[in-house]
């Protein structure tokens, strides 16, 4: 999250310039005490840590930033699926 926002991931750096940022602390707080992540992380291991499996953040509203309301856990595979349907549908 933290490249994305400071452009250091430059090739999509404008979908995430200027939108906030949680602080580290925050986050794991929110991490830790959300259910899902916790089911997505056993299911990580238990498929051998596969990437398709890799617990994810996903922004709900993509033109907003990374505050905990706007914030949800899914797979990386499902994460990626989402972001090539959004691409598609902006075309």
């Amino acid at each position: 999250m933290k490249s994305r926002v400071e452009g250091v991931q430059k090739v999509k750096h404008h979908l995430y310039a200027g939108k906030h940022l949680l602080d580290k602390e925050t986050f794991y707080e929110w991490a830790l005490a959300d259910e899902h992540f916790h089911d997505l992380f056993k299911l990580w291991e238990a498929g051998l840590y596969s990437r398709k499996l890799t617990p994810s953040v996903d922004r709900v509203d993509s033109s907003k930033g990374y505050h905990v309301v706007n914030m949800e856990w899914v797979t990386h595979s499902e994460n990626s699926r989402r972001g090539a349907i959004s691409k598609w549908r902006s075309l």
